[in-house]
């Protein structure tokens, strides 16, 4: 693969960071790069989602979905205390590459570019916790449970919660800082800060995490 004509990617060992784990430093290449398609039936579409405002989201559900019944838990926030439905992150630029929405008792993940949807995750708001389970994800994109619970996870904390935390990296994914690059910038675009290898479920302050809870087999 030849090299990026760009800002590269810097490891960084867990004491060279705060969270302890082994992470690539994607912010100088994640914040300053530009979307662009070469179909513009794509910009036309993310145009025309922006305008209809998340109601395409309604009643949205994975294809080919399987269930995971893994328990996630986070601590309340005052953006999520007492939200109303529709779009709970909407997209503005192309360089935002979700949209989530509430629709019910469900959230809604879906790539902005297209609408479609990748994960439905049950949710349940208290005073003090919103209780994601179980996750429903499309099996014919998402192949691993595991990877989608630490993917659904980075985006309610990265997109709804707004913290910056390290984004997981699929079991298998080639160790190179150029291929994780462009990998995280597809997925997260400019919400890309740290790529991992490591468990991302216990990373991040405001996340109370069960660890004795279990994925199904």
């Amino acid at each position: 693969m030849p090299e990026l004509d760009h800002p590269q990617g810097v490891w960084l060992k867990p004491e060279e960071n705060p969270f302890g784990v082994r992470v690539l430093d994607c912010r100088a290449f994640c914040r300053v790069m530009i979307s662009l398609s070469s179909d513009p039936e794509v910009a036309r579409r993310f145009t025309e989602l922006r305008r209809a405002g998340g109601t395409h989201l309604r009643g949205a559900v994975p294809a080919n979905a399987r269930r995971v019944a893994y328990p996630l838990c986070y601590a309340a926030s005052r953006k999520l205390a007492a939200p109303t439905e529709g779009p709970l992150f909407h997209a503005t630029t192309m360089e935002d590459r979700w949209d989530i929405a509430l629709d019910g008792a469900w959230l809604i993940f879906a790539r902005s570019w297209l609408g479609t949807p990748v994960y439905r995750a049950g949710v349940q708001f208290t005073e003090s916790e919103m209780k994601v389970s179980p996750i429903e994800l499309d099996a014919s994109e998402i192949t691993d449970p595991e990877f989608a619970v630490r993917q659904v996870d980075f985006l309610i904390k990265s997109h709804l919660l707004e913290a910056e935390v390290p984004h997981p990296l699929p079991p298998g994914f080639p160790e190179d800082a150029d291929r994780i690059l462009i990998y995280s910038f597809k997925q997260y675009g400019r919400h890309a800060a740290y790529a991992t290898f490591a468990d991302t479920l216990h990373l991040g302050g405001r996340k109370r995490f069960d660890p004795d809870a279990t994925l199904p087999v």
